[in-house]
């Protein structure tokens, strides 16, 4: 039974798609499965007369050996001298007695992704921050996880209380308070406008002229975002009302002229 868990532990060893090495006290490598020497013949290759060295090349020197029985975890780059193109590595170390083991998964894609990721959001933020119409993000658990300058410029909130990612209870609790919601005639009829805000955001439908005390008009829309997450944007269409009503007057002064003419 020993010998047939002994054989199977080194196939597992040696079959394992996982770089596996073992380093002793001294820090120097003194065992390594199938997949690092393969890795190593790969980013230092040798002519067909050489032979291969033991112990083979130690691709992460710059991994330390854990201090205690917790694993330590830590992204290494590949050191290859520019043979290989750069490979990212999740490395887990763990201290055995007279040495330790090292265990690493190749985590490249995981890493471009989240710099795509970063890129991406640093593009959408720079776009949100050009934009005149205030946009607020809340997620699925409706807390705000995004917004832009303008929304600040517009509702008049304070940047640290918009930055502590509020609910959107205390979101539109605020707006109230700043006299930046249409005043209702009671306080019942606010929480039933608000809860259709949100109910109906989350499905795309809604879109709302808030006149506000202060004389601005401002359109807010409500968009559904993946994941459950929503979006208000808030935009200040005061003067196209303005120039629209001032049309119309024209319009129905112009009309009353011409009705008044016996012609």
């Amino acid at each position: 039974a020993m010998e047939h868990e002994l054989s199977l532990l080194r196939s597992i060893g040696e079959n394992s798609p996982q770089l596996i090495w073992r380093r002793n006290q001294d820090g120097l490598l003194t065992w390594a499965n199938r997949a690092y020497v393969d890795m190593v013949r790969s980013a230092f290759p040798m002519n067909d007369e050489e032979v291969a060295p033991w112990p083979p090349k130690d691709l992460f020197e710059t991994v330390q050996a854990p201090v205690g029985a917790v694993p330590v975890v830590e992204r290494q780059w590949l050191q290859s001298d520019g043979r290989l193109t750069p490979q990212c590595f999740e490395v887990t170390s763990v201290s055995r007695e007279n040495g330790s083991m090292h265990f690493a998964i190749d985590v490249t894609a995981i890493v471009d992704a989240q710099n795509a990721q970063s890129k991406f959001v640093q593009t959408l933020t720079k776009t949100f921050a050009q934009l005149a119409v205030g946009l607020a993000v809340f997620d699925r658990e409706r807390r705000l996880v995004l917004f832009n300058p303008a929304l600040v410029d517009l509702l008049g909130l304070p940047a640290e209380f918009l930055i502590s990612r509020p609910l959107i209870g205390s979101f539109l609790d605020r707006l109230r308070e700043a006299r930046m919601i249409p005043e209702p005639k009671d306080y019942t009829s606010w929480r039933h406008q608000m809860e259709a805000l949100e109910s109906e955001s989350a499905d795309g439908s809604y879109q709302q002229s808030w006149d506000l005390p202060n004389g601005l008009t401002y359109r807010v829309t409500g968009r559904p975002h993946p994941d459950g997450a929503i979006a208000l944007l808030f935009e200040d269409i005061s003067e196209e009302l303005s120039l629209t009503r001032r049309f119309r007057s024209q319009i129905d002064l112009g009309q009353r002229v011409l009705d008044s003419v016996d012609e």
